[in-house]
């Protein structure tokens, strides 16, 4: 009694609650000891106690202020790697748990058993529409609004009645209605499979009988893993978006900002108009280039014949003599 106290204790404010134990006795969220799948939100082990699934108690530390420290460092942006580990447990058991339900199935059909699903789907979720409506009844009835809760309440007789009627259609009729055998293998007709535990319903259960599987340890097991594992991937895919857009509005702030726009003028970012004038000043030079290349060929070539022609000149001068 004293050791389960101390437990509930130290989930609530943690094995350091007195503030006496060595630095080097208290338990971080990170330590090997401590549940990292509580840490996330969700124990399995913890869910299917007291279950025909149960593996008994979690051996790992549940305690609710190192859930609140491991949440607040993962908001700064810490990664731990807890919710993968999380992700890949609810992943396996909802496998293992669609398999059965798969199973169940086809044994419903191969037996032939199968004939009133819609029937049955109709009467389960009437059933869990009363059970909604008799919750808010008494809340509207402790909060003082009378008319309210008097308003659910026939809401309730009349969905009680909706039910009564779709199970007097399916009810056996003649000699099954006498035959005990008979009454068995009609009941068996209605069974439909649940889709979240995979456990056996029927149109004839009654209200209370059906509250009792909604309400039961393994449904609300089960449906608490699939919830989980569902939010856990629209989180992923929430900050999936939110980083590109992030990315998105950071491209779009560097590719607009002054400083970039000036460095992309600077680097060769004229507008066509430059780049055509700068053009045909470099065209320009290169034809100015071209003729002082020319030139200084010209010249010689007319300097060589001067000189060839005052040579001829003077020999034939000298030839005169």
């Amino acid at each position: 009694m004293v050791e389960a106290f101390r437990k509930q204790l130290d989930a609530l404010m943690g094995a350091d609650r007195n503030g006496d134990a060595l630095p080097e006795e208290r338990t971080h969220f990170s330590d090997r000891d401590v549940c990292k799948y509580y840490l996330c939100g969700c124990c399995p082990i913890s869910l299917f106690e007291n279950t025909k699934l149960s593996r008994g108690e979690c051996d790992g530390i549940h305690s609710d202020h190192m859930k609140k420290e491991y949440e607040e460092a993962v908001s700064r942006g810490k990664e731990y790697g807890y919710e993968d580990q999380l992700l890949r447990c609810l992943e396996r058991h909802i496998l293992e748990c669609d398999k059965r339900i798969r199973q169940a199935r086809q044994r419903l059909e191969d037996e032939g058993h199968n004939a009133n699903d819609d029937a049955i789907d109709q009467t389960a979720e009437i059933a869990k529409q009363i059970e909604d409506r008799m919750k808010e009844a008494e809340e509207f009835g402790e909060a003082g609004n009378v008319d309210e809760s008097m308003a659910m309440l026939r809401e309730v007789d009349d969905l009680k009645k909706q039910k009564q009627l779709i199970q007097s259609r399916n009810a056996a009729v003649g000699d099954a209605a006498l035959d005990p055998l008979a009454q068995r293998v009609s009941s068996q007709q209605k069974l439909r499979v649940c889709d979240v535990c995979g456990a056996f319903l029927s149109v004839q259960d009654t209200d209370r009988r059906l509250a009792d599987h909604f309400g039961g340890r393994l449904h609300i097991a089960y449906l608490r893993i699939r919830e989980k594992h569902q939010e856990i991937l629209d989180n992923r895919d929430k900050r999936r978006q939110e980083r590109m857009e992030q990315e998105r509005k950071r491209y779009a702030r560097r590719s607009h900002s002054p400083r970039r726009r000036a460095r992309s003028d600077s680097q060769g970012g004229e507008r066509p108009n430059d780049r055509s004038e700068r053009g045909d000043h470099e065209r320009e030079r290169e034809r100015e280039r071209e003729r002082g290349d020319r030139e200084p060929r010209s010249s010689h070539r007319h300097r060589s014949d001067r000189e060839r022609h005052s040579s001829s000149h003077g020999h034939h001068r000298h030839h005169h003599h």
